[in-house]
């Protein structure tokens, strides 16, 4: 994301809608896995209520051939209804 649009929760906030439509749809789980240091990615998951589920060793593969771990996050229709609002921009 553009430097200037980072911190406003706009991901977490899109994830949020776009679950939200998939459970309407008969979705039952939706699941991210985010590279273990990409920080920001995974507040943007925890954010829209994501809860994680445990460390996936050597997940990924990098462009360089170094293994990655990923951390797992899902998301229930349940997580979804109790996550916590939005702090105001």
């Amino acid at each position: 994301m553009a430097p200037g649009f980072r911190g406003r929760q706009f991901a977490a906030r899109s994830l949020r809608l776009a679950a939200a439509h998939a459970f309407l749809q008969g979705l039952v789980r939706i699941q991210a896995e985010c590279e273990a240091d990409n920080e920001a990615s995974m507040r943007s998951v925890r954010s829209a209520g994501m809860r994680h589920e445990g460390t996936l060793r050597s997940f990924f593969v990098s462009n360089a051939g170094a293994h990655v771990d990923a951390e797992m996050y899902a998301l229930l229709a349940d997580d979804l209804a109790n996550a916590p609002a939005f702090r105001s921009s």
